[in-house]
């Protein structure tokens, strides 16, 4: 049996995470866990949700359960979903789908086959980071955005014992620039200078969703992926997100 009931901000969240990365989701469920798994079609980016059930408004499942779904379908019923509902999800096996339920609505959900390259669970170490508020690095990186008109723009991260570099050129002698030194920062671990160059228009799409939070943690190492840490809205879980290093065709 599977019976799980949360918060309608909680979904919501969850919705605008996954519709950020990806156009599929794996869920996996446990005694003691959920875990929500988007990964980017093209691989840049993935993003890794854990909530943990007793967190939740009801959480009972009896044995493991993977399951697919579609962010399109998810964000059809999230459309009817206010942030101080609560849903309720049931699995119907014999249906092939998840139901969601809110307020009178009953929603079923199919079940799709997601490919094994777009639910693998990545995890990588760091020993540079930086904490600061999530509304700052999300103004910081729509500016960069900004100063861009093509898609394929990149955003340079820098993180140094001095602080946190935030940076993009676009056409001409349009630039942004974002600083925050070590004084400000809710919280920074770097002995040494570490910097990479991301995809602007993936980080833009995934901060829409940060900035829900209220901090971020931000982690670097040269030549390595790029990783954002963030609250699930009301603290009932953790996102853990990562994005590609660009690779220059020069």
């Amino acid at each position: 049996m599977v019976r799980i009931s949360m918060d309608g901000a909680v979904l919501s969240h969850l919705t605008k995470i996954a519709d950020a990365v990806s156009d599929e989701i794996c869920v996996k469920l446990n005694e003691d866990l959920m875990k929500v798994i988007a990964i980017d079609p093209s691989l840049v980016s993935a993003a890794y949700v854990t909530i943990d059930g007793t967190m939740l408004q009801e959480y009972e499942v009896d044995e493991p359960l993977e399951v697919g779904l579609t962010v399109q379908e998810l964000k059809k019923f999230a459309r009817f979903v206010k942030t101080k509902d609560i849903v309720t999800l049931e699995y119907l096996p014999s249906e092939g789908a998840l139901k969601f339920s809110v307020h009178g609505i009953k929603y079923l959900m199919p079940i799709i086959t997601v490919d094994e390259s777009r639910k693998r669970e990545l995890n990588f170490e760091y020993n540079t980071y930086a904490v600061l508020s999530a509304a700052e690095l999300s103004k910081a990186i729509q500016l960069a955005k900004a100063v861009s008109k093509i898609v394929s723009s990149t955003i340079k991260i820098k993180i140094s014992p001095e602080g946190l570099i935030i940076e993009s050129k676009g056409e001409g002698s349009r630039a942004v620039r974002f600083e925050k030194p070590a004084t400000e920062l809710n919280d920074l671990n770097a002995s040494e200078t570490v910097s990479g160059e991301f995809l602007v228009d993936h980080l833009e799409k995934i901060v829409k969703a940060v900035k829900e939070s209220t901090l971020v943690t931000v982690k670097l190492e040269t030549g390595g992926p790029l990783c954002l840490e963030f609250e699930v809205k009301g603290g009932s879980g953790k996102v853990t997100y990562y994005q590609a290093p660009f690779a220059s065709e020069e």
